[in-house]
């Protein structure tokens, strides 16, 4: 599954977005993700999840607490994320 059709530009917060979405794993690699300010659990308890997400432009995040908590598929290097706007 492709999810590359949303307008996301905008979007500020993904808090949440697929929290125990179990069997979620769709390729959102491409997403805009340059206005994300909060990803706070966005795939906590998706435990099918392991897109490539390491491309998005995470740089005006500021809260990313528990992001992957339980995403126990997730295999994907993030340490190239810049966490200087972290609280």
């Amino acid at each position: 599954m492709i999810l590359v059709c949303f307008h996301i530009t905008q979007v500020t917060s993904f808090e949440s977005m697929f929290f125990s979405a179990y069997k979620f794993n769709a390729d959102i690699r491409r997403w805009n993700t340059s206005s994300a300010e909060i990803i706070s659990r966005m795939f906590f308890g998706a435990r099918e999840f392991n897109a490539a997400i390491a491309g998005w432009d995470v740089s005006s995040v500021i809260e990313s607490d528990m992001m992957l908590k339980g995403a126990t598929s997730y295999t994907h290097d993030l340490s190239s994320w810049p966490i200087a706007n972290l609280n």
